[in-house]
C-alpha cells in the first residue's frame, strides 16, 4: 500500500510540474508579444516625430514644399493678386488662373465687355463662378436687384440650364423687352463663348421653366444669332 501511495504522490507531482512549466511558458510569450509591441510602438513613434521634424526644417530653410499648390482660400487669393493675368499656370492640372471675358449692357442699347479673373476647376464650377461675377457687375451697375441669385447650374449636351430665384423672374418682369432681351444676351454670350460646347441656354426660376417674365420669353432655350 505505502509504495502504491509513493507512485501516485509522484505522478501528481510530475503532472502539476507540466502544468506549472506550460503556464509559465505561455506567460514568457505574453511577455515577449507585449515587449515586441511596445518596442515597435516606439519606434513608429520616432520615426513619425523625426519625420515631421526632417520636413519642417526642410520647409523653414525653403527646400520643401511645392510653390505652385496653394492650402488654403486666402493663399488662392493672394496668389490672384500677385499673378499678371496673362493665363499662367499655377496649379497642376486644375486650378489654372484664367480670365473670361463677360458682357454687360452699357446703358446705350449696347454690351460692354468685361474681364473676370478666376482659379478654373471644374466646368460646372467655373461657370457659377463667372456668372455670380457677371450678376455682381449686374447689381453694382443696378440692372439687377441685390437678391437675385443663382441657385443651380447643370449641362445636358450643348444646353446649360440655369435655375435662378424668384427676384430674377420679378426683375425681369419689370423691364422692357429691349432692356431685358439685351440683359439675356449679355449672358448667354458669356457663357457660350467661354464654355464650349454649350451653344444655348435654358433658363429656369425656382427649378421651373416659366413660360415669360414680363415681356421676356423664358419657355425656350435662348441661343445667339448665327452670323451669316
Amino acid at each position: 500500500m505505502r509504495d502504491d501511495d509513493r507512485v501516485r504522490r509522484s505522478s501528481r507531482r510530475s503532472r502539476v510540474d507540466r502544468d506549472r512549466e506550460s503556464s509559465g511558458e505561455i506567460v514568457k510569450w505574453v511577455v515577449r508579444l507585449i515587449a515586441w509591441g511596445a518596442v515597435a510602438s516606439i519606434f513608429f513613434c520616432l520615426g513619425y516625430l523625426s519625420s515631421g521634424w526632417l520636413l519642417n526644417y526642410l520647409d523653414g530653410r525653403g527646400m520643401g514644399g511645392q510653390p505652385d499648390v496653394v492650402a488654403s482660400r486666402e493663399q488662392a487669393e493672394q496668389l490672384l493678386d500677385s499673378s499678371s493675368g496673362d493665363g499662367v499656370q499655377t496649379l497642376v492640372d486644375m486650378g489654372r488662373h484664367v480670365a473670361f471675358p463677360i458682357y454687360v449692357p452699357d446703358g446705350k442699347g449696347g454690351l460692354a465687355k468685361r474681364e473676370v479673373k478666376i482659379v478654373s476647376g471644374l466646368m460646372e464650377d467655373d461657370l457659377s463662378k463667372v456668372v455670380n461675377a457677371l450678376l455682381d457687375g449686374l447689381v453694382d451697375k443696378k440692372v439687377l436687384a441685390s437678391d437675385v441669385e443663382l441657385l443651380h447650374v447643370f449641362r445636358d449636351g450643348e444646353t446649360l440650364f440655369m435655375d435662378f430665384n424668384d427676384p430674377f423672374e420679378i426683375t425681369l418682369s419689370k423691364m422692357s423687352a429691349s432692356e431685358g432681351n439685351l440683359l439675356m444676351t449679355g449672358i448667354v454670350r458669356s457663357v457660350v463663348e467661354n464654355f464650349m460646347p454649350v451653344t444655348r441656354v435654358q433658363f429656369m426660376v425656382e427649378g421651373k421653366i416659366e413660360k415669360s417674365a414680363g415681356e421676356v420669353p423664358l419657355s425656350m432655350p435662348w441661343e445667339l444669332r448665327r452670323k451669316g
